[in-house]
């Protein structure tokens, strides 16, 4: 019974977390601050202690960070991977999710931001998802989780693939609209 209570308390708090972002998205074509405000209210919601939103920079031809909750201004800026490189690169190439258990014991696992690597003796996680329309890929969506008791990686990853998809559709009618204006 008690799990049972567990899992719908956890259904319940996806249910409002989703609701808060599709408010969130649905109110401003500024993705840089609506990014930002749906990755507080994931991190919240969810007790992510990190998070960022991770975009293409066509003029670069590399993967940059674009929004976080959790790190320093420094360590955003120190995101950059190319297009199959680590586990960011590798889930915008491929376009499927990843997600690594213990980022200690994955050598895939590249920190380039400095904010996501092991801390103090905790068990950390990274669960990352792309950012996908009609057009391929265009993003990825990473948090971290520390693992501990009944973390459920699976739940993270399935919330996390539902907000990356709401994070892509307000990415493709940003873009639409910026080309319309152009």
């Amino acid at each position: 019974m008690l799990s049972r209570t567990f899992h719908d308390q956890r259904s319940h708090v996806e249910l409002i977390t989703v609701y808060e972002i599709c408010r969130i998205l649905g109110a401003s074509l500024d993705i840089d601050r609506t990014f930002r405000s749906a990755l507080n209210v994931l991190t919240a919601h969810l007790s992510l202690p990190r998070a960022m939103i991770v975009l293409a920079d066509a003029e670069e031809a590399d993967l940059r960070v674009h929004s976080t909750v959790g790190l320093t201004r420094q360590e955003a800026e120190r995101g950059r991977w190319q297009n199959g490189e680590g586990v960011i690169g590798h889930v915008f190439a491929t376009g499927m999710p990843a997600v690594v258990p213990d980022v200690t014991q994955a050598p895939e696992f590249i920190d380039r931001t400095g904010a996501f690597g092991a801390q103090d003796e905790r068990m950390l996680a990274f669960v990352v998802v792309p950012l996908k329309t009609d057009r391929g890929v265009v993003g990825v969506l990473a948090a971290q989780r520390e693992v501990e008791g009944g973390a459920r990686l699976s739940d993270d990853q399935r919330i996390l693939t539902m907000v990356a998809t709401l994070l892509a559709q307000a990415t493709s009618l940003h873009e639409a609209v910026r080309d319309e204006h152009q």
